[in-house]
């Protein structure tokens, strides 16, 4: 990771090695804003020799303020810990950093989408935790990272075997074992773990069950014969330049980049393989074929050109539309944002029947959807920006209080349709701009919820949108006062630490159709996990694989480990 801060007039400077990054901003007050179409994860971008690159940052949307504490399961704060913001605990938003002081203390800003944290630091496992956008205090657990230590084996003679790649599969670290054979690697605590061994014709894994925090482990991992394939992927009869390759049936599924270059794909399981085939430009592909221990298959596969779904966004004057969300739906359903020009493109479409529309959120305007045929040669499609609706209104309590910091979403009629969300503010407003008229849902994250008056029983008020009038609607939620303190324990009753503790209520088992989802939180010291704002109904705890039903009153619950 690469942090540089801008100058005053956002000018800034990166230096970054060669390889694929993902590129973001931050800046107090505001959602973090990141490059490329996805406002989550943002677009890979490859770093070549001597490449200089010109990315802006448009920082457009408003940000919630996240702060909170990163502790150590064992007791105390973690200082200098890193804290980011996540879609998955592997995945980190690109600009979203923060950093504990010493008193563990962290704070960042976040937008609607996104409700996960996760924490790193040197000697800890990686530490998660789910969010509220209300102000509440966010605590993270670390637990320390348990080491395993060992030798890799050659199965047929027993002699340790140098430079065989050592991985483990959920804790993402990998290494190399040395001259020696041996190997070392950070592991999850009381995680169970698959270490993969691979090298050029040697394959092998072994199981492990979860440990007491910190305390190294030695193994033996043995490896016996593997498969290695030598794939060069061309596109037209030229080199792909901007591919990928994807193992289907890996116990890792690793995305392997190809760059004009045949890949080697070394320590595959003997057997059949399925392989994903990936380029700018073509047609995605799969590969299957058998692989038989110790030998080295070569293949040379022709991506299939598809035609690119190009075109331009503009207003009623015929003026370009910047930064408005395209969405493509059919064979496969694709979003882009237009550049600064209005123009927008997807090159890797497969040919078929599509639907494309247009959003400006900011505008209040849409357009679309516009149904085209797309073959090899292409199409090209404008969309013109007409007025929309605006569903928007205010949220409360039982007590009458603004309801600050929901997750609201609506959904249209049609699934996927004019779908909208965000998250209500500091006075329990909420609006979603730029609606197709049609029917449609209102959601509060799978909360009950209901007009003012009313009683809220079900998770959705419906809306019938007719024109680009603007609708504002009054909506009670349902009450969420009480807070839950799980203990976790082990068959002997005793406490378990960094453990990840789950708290959802099923929707179905209230008339209603979306669960609704207290996040995840670590156990600490005690082996106790707390969440807050939790309503009403029968929640299901779970952790390591082990479920337990909460009463609707109950404010303590005990999740005996089946292990």
């Amino acid at each position: 990771m690469v942090c540089e801060r801008s100058d005053d007039d956002g000018r800034y400077a990166l230096a970054a090695g060669l390889g694929v990054w993902r590129f973001g901003a931050a800046a107090q007050g505001y959602a973090p804003s990141v490059f490329g179409p996805s406002r989550l994860a943002g677009s890979v971008v490859t770093l070549t020799a001597n490449a200089e690159l010109e990315l802006d940052f448009v920082m457009d949307e408003p940000g919630w303020r996240v702060h909170g504490v990163v502790r150590d399961a064992l007791g105390g704060v973690v200082e200098g810990a890193r804290v980011l913001i996540a879609s998955h605990p592997s995945i980190p938003q690109p600009g979203s950093l923060a950093r504990t002081d010493e008193d563990g203390a962290f704070e960042l800003f976040a937008g609607p989408r996104l409700r996960m944290l996760t924490a790193y630091a040197e000697g800890y496992a990686p530490g998660i935790a789910s969010f509220a956008l209300d102000g509440r205090v966010v605590e993270i657990v670390l637990v320390p990272e348990t080491v395993v230590q060992g030798v890799v084996v050659w199965g047929p003679r027993g002699e340790p075997l140098a430079n065989v790649e050592v991985l483990a599969k959920k804790a993402g670290a990998r290494t190399r074992s040395d001259a020696r054979g041996r190997f070392e690697l950070p592991v999850l605590t009381q995680e169970d773990e698959l270490l993969i061994a691979r090298g050029p014709g040697v394959a092998g894994s072994l199981a492990l069950t979860g440990g007491d925090p910190g305390e190294p482990r030695e193994v033996e991992l043995v490896v016996d014969a593997g498969a290695d394939l030598e794939l060069m992927l061309t596109l037209a009869g030229q080199p792909c330049k901007d591919g990928y390759v994807v193992e289907v049936t890996s116990l890792v599924r690793e995305v392997v980049r190809v760059w004009g270059e045949p890949v080697v794909l070394s320590g595959l399981a003997p057997g059949e393989v399925e392989l994903e085939l990936g380029c700018r430009g073509a047609r995605l592909d799969s590969l299957r074929l058998e692989l038989a221990a110790g030998e080295r298959e070569r293949r040379r596969v022709d991506l299939e050109p598809t035609g690119a779904l190009t075109g331009r966004v503009v207003g009623r004057e015929g003026e370009p539309s910047p930064r408005t969300l395209v969405q493509v739906r059919g064979p496969m359903e694709l979003s882009a944002l237009c550049d600064a020009r209005g123009e927008f493109s997807f090159e890797v479409l497969p040919p078929g029947r599509y639907e494309v529309s247009a959003r400006a959120r900011r505008l209040g305007m849409g357009a679309g959807p516009v149904t085209i045929e797309l073959d090899r040669d292409g199409s090209f499609v404008e969309l013109e920006l007409q007025a929309r609706a605006t569903v928007g209104g205010v949220l409360r309590t039982p007590r009458g209080e603004p309801a600050a910091g929901v997750w609201m979403s609506i959904v249209g009629s049609e699934p996927g349709r004019s779908a909208g969300f965000t998250v209500t503010d500091d006075e329990g407003r909420f609006s979603f701009p730029a609606l197709e008229s049609t029917e449609h849902s209102v959601f509060a994250g799978g909360l009950r919820l209901a007009q003012t008056g009313e009683a809220p029983l079900v998770d959705h008020v419906e809306v019938s949108i007719v024109d680009a009038a603007p609708i504002e609607l009054e909506l009670v939620l349902e009450a969420r006062e009480r807070s839950l303190e799980v203990e976790v324990v082990d068959g002997s009753g005793a406490a378990v630490a960094g453990v990840a503790v789950r708290a959802q209520r099923e929707g179905a088992g209230l008339g209603s159709s979306l669960d609704v989802d207290l996040g995840t939180h670590i156990s600490d010291a005690e082996g106790r996990a707390r969440f807050e704002g939790v309503p009403g109904g029968t929640l299901e705890i779970s952790a390591l694989g082990t479920r337990v039903q909460v009463t609707e009153d109950a404010r303590q619950a005990r999740l005996v480990l089946d292990r």
